[in-house]
């Protein structure tokens, strides 16, 4: 029992040691503590996931016949683009970009139709002054969304144009079609006059249908028939009603002499069917809206998760990482730097404290004293900026426990390769630094490349950032690579730690 109580007496001592050390200087504890949670109240308050509109000129002649087309969509894209004006002068345009006047300008060519008509694209320019290639990749985004709403209005005006000829081509068929019944019913009852007049009414309906067809430049291939529109081009549609006005049954006057008519009886019922089937199609294309036509799908993004994540719930689980990391590596880098520079290891060398004791007992106290302000920054992150946490609190203790028990392990080895508190500052600032752009809390890993991906493996703070996400935002438990590489981690630290402190107490 006296050695364990020994050894409980050195541990309780060392963690009364740092905590003195550290009430001793208030300022220490308000950067420790308030420091923190006030970089994430800041965070939280001042990020916004909404961008704003970019201020945007257009250039374009004031004849232009697109000029109408571009001022009505332009209404619809007010959320990403802020109309500052239009103008004729290009130079005016590229004069407000280099004064910072405007974000984007957007020159529309001129002579559209007759580029078009030559077989070529019309090109949309836009001129830009950024330097953020984040930016830069935006703007071309914008280009291509931009060219593809107009694309998609005139598209739009273009199958309202043959709707309404489809509509006006409607009646003909529809007389065509009632005319031919008419004719068959006609014959069926023994009414051989009244089905000539019908006959000679079909004949003239049909050439006055081929006309209209022929004529109709926006009917040429209605819409494909995957969207519901006609599954006849232009070309098969003029052959059924040439077939129709070439059938004996319309092209050939009844006889009034004939035993009996059911052949021409028969060949009505066919040609009706067929101009039954032409009237189905177009009823079904122009009962589709020109903007259905257009676009006919849309997208919808569904989470599995039923909770939605704002940006800064998405931020949260890497700031209190990275702040925790930091915290503790500081703190561990400075404790050794000064017991040096103190003296105190040369007591520690002659006292009969073990170098495994020792860094036992620098473990525990900064253990404590991480796991004190982890609970306040945790507590007040949650209750204080309502943050979401879908997790369980064990897992999220495992995880802030073992990213501690890590980082002390960085923090030490830090501070045996410092000879000065200005050196362990430093080096923990560059671990800071890699952590911010490694770690995944920057940027996603997966827009690293091989072999610097291997980097990020190699932080704490990477599967920190990721357990704590899927903890608090997805509700997940820890996953076991994760744990054991941060167990693995942490135990190789220690022991280098370990082996540093004691061939330092040997050579003093």
């Amino acid at each position: 029992m006296r050695p364990i109580s020994s050894f409980l007496v050195r541990i309780f001592s060392f963690l009364s040691k740092e905590l003195i050390e550290i009430l001793r200087q208030p300022k220490l504890i308000l950067t420790l503590i308030l420091g923190p949670f006030l970089i994430l109240l800041l965070f939280g308050v001042g990020y916004t996931n909404q961008r704003v509109p970019e201020r945007t000129m257009f250039v374009l002649q004031q004849d232009n016949p697109f000029n109408e087309q571009i001022q009505s969509k332009l209404e619809e894209l007010d959320y990403v683009i802020d109309l500052v004006g239009t103008t004729d002068n290009f130079e005016l345009m590229i004069s407000n970009l280099n004064r910072n006047a405007i974000d984007l300008g957007v020159v529309i060519p001129d002579n559209v139709y007759e580029t078009i008509s030559s077989n070529q694209q019309a090109t949309i320019e836009m001129y830009h002054n950024q330097i953020d290639p984040n930016q830069v990749a935006y703007v071309e985004y914008m280009g291509s969304f931009l060219a593809q709403s107009i694309n998609r209005q005139l598209i739009q005006s273009v199958a309202e144009e043959g709707q309404t000829e489809a509509e006006n081509i409607a009646p003909l068929l529809e007389s065509a079609l009632e005319d031919t019944r008419n004719a068959r019913l006609m014959l069926e009852q023994g009414d051989v006059i009244s089905a000539q007049g019908h006959q000679r009414e079909v004949r003239r309906n049909l050439s006055t249908l081929q006309v209209a067809v022929s004529a109709s430049a926006t009917l040429l291939q209605g819409v494909s028939p995957t969207f519901g529109g006609f599954e006849q081009g232009e070309a098969d549609i003029l052959k059924t009603l040439q077939t129709t006005r070439d059938n004996p049954a319309i092209a050939q006057d009844i006889q009034d002499s004939q035993d009996n008519y059911d052949e021409q009886i028969a060949a009505l019922k066919v040609e009706e069917e067929n101009l039954l089937n032409l009237q189905q199609q177009l009823e079904s294309y122009t009962s589709i809206s020109p903007a259905i036509i257009t676009r006919p799908f849309v997208s919808k993004i569904q989470a599995i998760s039923q909770t939605e994540i704002s940006p800064t719930d998405f931020f949260i689980p890497g700031v209190i990482v990275l702040l925790l990391q930091h915290m503790t590596i500081t703190l561990s880098s400075l404790s050794l730097v000064r017991e040096r520079r103190a003296g105190t290891m040369e007591l520690f060398r002659v006292s009969p404290l073990k170098p495994i004791e020792i860094l036992f007992s620098k473990y525990f106290s900064y253990m404590f004293i991480g796991l004190l302000i982890a609970a306040i920054l945790i507590l007040a992150v949650r209750y204080g900026l309502n943050s979401t946490m879908l997790g369980s609190w064990l897992d999220l203790l495992i995880i802030v426990v073992l990213l501690l028990f890590a980082s002390l392990g960085i923090g030490f080895i830090i501070s045996f390769l410092s000879q000065t508190e200005t050196q362990s500052v430093q080096l923990s600032m560059i671990a800071l630094l890699f952590s911010v752009f490694f770690s995944g809390f920057f940027l996603d890993l997966r827009y690293l490349l091989y072999p610097v991906r291997y980097i990020s493996y190699l932080i704490p703070a990477t599967y920190g950032t990721q357990t704590m996400q899927n903890v608090m935002l997805r509700g997940m438990g820890i996953q076991l690579s994760s744990l054991v590489n941060l167990i693995i981690f942490s135990v190789i630290l220690f022991v280098l730690a370990w082996v540093f402190l004691r061939r330092a107490m040997a050579h003093e």
